[in-house]
């Protein structure tokens, strides 16, 4: 955990969204240097009952720990796809997430199957948070949508079917590539191919 990911937000988004909601509870999954700081602020602001530091956890109980969740919460400050994100809406957890153009709002529709947020924004963080948990039915019909679009999106079908679709791409470069070897020739059109295709190569979601 670190600022990149946008974690020490994390108390004080807490803060705000437990005065608004009584009983929630907060897991922090991952561990690094902020976590004793983390700890320290949850304190000063009397949460040390309602966070829960996790640590570092396996693959299949950080997918337990998602499909206990209700919402995600990444306020995170670089993302290079957003597995996590896909991997949470697989489980049916809602996202809200800080909107990063070209990446975040790719995965998320936002008010649809999660929320965008912009970068820092504490207090639009701690309400949209509180919205869906102070809204049982909004939270379920968000849900929904979120898992609905890992399955169209991210399934294993699904990719196997944008494969498919990118191989039955004509390409006239196969005529006339020349010396550059087959190989050469691949990795260079699934690259131009791919960049703006990158769910293709996601795995599927746990």
């Amino acid at each position: 955990m670190d600022t990149n990911k946008g974690v020490d937000l994390l108390p004080e988004i807490m803060r705000v969204v437990a005065a608004a909601v009584p009983g929630v509870m907060l897991q922090i999954i991952g561990d690094g240097p902020l976590r004793a700081q983390l700890e320290r602020e949850c304190e000063e602001r009397g949460l040390l009952d309602q966070c829960s530091f996790l640590g570092q956890r396996q693959i299949d109980e950080v997918a337990d720990a998602l499909k206990r969740s209700d919402v995600l919460i990444h306020p995170t400050r670089i993302e290079g796809f957003g597995l996590t994100i896909v991997e949470a809406m697989a489980a049916g957890a809602v996202p809200v997430v800080t909107r990063l153009q070209g990446i975040t709002d790719d995965i998320i529709e936002d008010g649809v199957n999660g929320f965008l947020i912009e970068p820092n924004d504490v207090a639009g963080f701690a309400r949209r948070i509180s919205e869906l948990l102070l809204d049982s039915a909004k939270c379920s019909r968000m849900a929904r949508a979120a898992t609905e679009r890992v399955e169209r999106y991210y399934s294993d079908e699904a990719m196997l079917r944008r494969y498919t679709e990118i191989f039955d791409e004509p390409d006239d470069r196969m005529e006339s590539r020349g010396p550059v070897g087959t190989v050469s020739w691949l990795l260079e059109a699934l690259t131009e191919r791919l960049a703006t295709r990158m769910k293709a190569w996601i795995p599927a979601a746990r």
